[in-house]
């Protein structure tokens, strides 16, 4: 992914790390925006990366990250035909920690969190939360990828804007 990244952009302002995200260091106070793209659900730890992410930006800057939804992450067990048609079972929400799930291999590691203790920890990191999106494909989409219409049903990813 590194290099698809670097064959794409090519900025002095831009620095390409191969690094897990709780073990890099970003230099304090130095960003006016940092993002994050659906692998917060991957770190053990996020409040050693919220706090990591709230050192490095300057006063006002923006963190902004999506994540697979908790309603995802909580009970993989596949759609459920009902006589309405297509559900997605929920169950164990409350129960955070780590799951394992069957994706291109066996045996991938997440780990499932409520959505108030994302919120929460952000909160007692000191970010102010701008706004939360749980986007859903648009009609145009469906009509053109229908293998998304189950997102409609139910959110598959969830969008955080932070600001310190």
């Amino acid at each position: 992914m590194i290099n698809e990244a670097q064959s794409r952009i090519q900025s002095e302002n831009v620095a390409f790390v191969c690094k897990a995200i709780e073990d890099y260091e970003i230099e304090k106070n130095k960003f006016d925006i940092i993002l994050s793209s659906m692998m917060l659900h991957y770190v053990k730890d996020l409040n050693v990366v919220f706090e990591n992410v709230f050192n490095g930006l300057k006063t006002g800057g923006q963190f902004i990250f999506s994540m697979e939804h908790p309603v995802c992450t909580a009970y993989q067990n596949k759609w459920i035909d009902t006589n309405e048609g297509k559900v997605w079972p929920i169950a164990h929400y409350s129960q955070e920690g780590i799951r394992y799930y069957d994706w291109f291999v066996s045996g991938v590691q997440k780990y499932h969190r409520k959505i108030s203790s994302v919120v929460n920890s952000l909160i007692k990191t000191g970010f102010n939360i701008k706004s939360i999106e749980e986007p859903e494909p648009t009609n145009d989409i469906i009509d053109k990828m229908p293998e998304l219409v189950g997102h409609i049903e139910r959110p598959s990813v969830l969008i955080i804007k932070a600001v310190k």
